[in-house]
């Protein structure tokens, strides 16, 4: 059995930009069923709003071969020039790579790491 395709970082900001195309984060979750729902309302849109914007400064910052590797996990010195060179403070570019990591492997099915 082949493993599904991974979650690039270039494609992650791409599906993030489609989406506030869309609708504000709020709304879109409101749709869901609750308890997800239920989130919406306590979310601050100006917040997802700028974390979503960090995300668009740290790929732009990028190489394309690292935005189109399913696979690229920055190591802590590429993490702290990404940070630097896209103005995110670097606790929030290193928790962002985590996050697609933990996005990466739930989508392919994986158990969190337990630690």
């Amino acid at each position: 059995m082949s493993r599904p395709p991974s979650l690039s970082f270039g494609e992650f900001a791409r599906e993030l930009r489609e989406m506030r195309k869309i609708a504000p984060i709020s709304r879109l979750l409101e749709m869901l069923p609750e308890p997800v729902a239920g989130l919406a309302r306590d979310l601050d849109e100006s917040q997802i709003n700028a974390e979503f914007d960090n995300v668009d400064l740290v790929a732009a910052v990028m190489t394309s071969a690292e935005l189109q590797d399913p696979t690229y996990v920055p190591d802590d010195d590429r993490t702290r020039e990404i940070a630097s060179r896209a103005e995110v403070p670097l606790l929030e570019t290193t928790l962002l790579f985590r996050q697609i990591e933990a996005a990466r492997r739930f989508l392919a099915g994986e158990e969190p790491p337990t630690s």
